[in-house]
């Protein structure tokens, strides 16, 4: 590859790869009113300590929350939660909590 094309390949200190896109998408079924969307921020802030993500912004409209995470997206619905990480996140951790936050809400 030709430096003068600009298709170089990076040089080793360059190259920083930070893990495969991952996508957890669970929906609920028979869910009343706003659902998940009554679990506060600081509640989601402790359960993506799990994912090891955090939480940097959200956004709200009145059909969903979405936050911009340490390591992707967050998007939750009154029954459904998407998350779409990278890096070194672990989604399925969130998995048990989403069950007892269901239970709660």
């Amino acid at each position: 590859m030709s430096p003068m094309c600009g298709n170089a390949p990076p040089r080793e200190d360059e190259f920083h790869f930070e893990g495969p896109e991952k996508k957890l998408d669970i929906s609920f079924a028979r869910v009343q009113g706003q659902g998940l969307r009554l679990v506060p921020q600081s509640v989601w802030v402790e359960v993506l300590k799990d994912a090891k993500c955090s939480i940097l912004h959200r956004e709200s409209n009145d059909r969903f929350d979405a936050y911009l995470l340490s390591e992707s997206s967050l998007f939750i619905f009154p029954d459904r939660m998407v998350a779409k990480t990278c890096g070194q996140t672990t989604l399925l951790k969130l998995v048990p909590h989403l069950f007892v936050l269901r239970e709660l809400v």
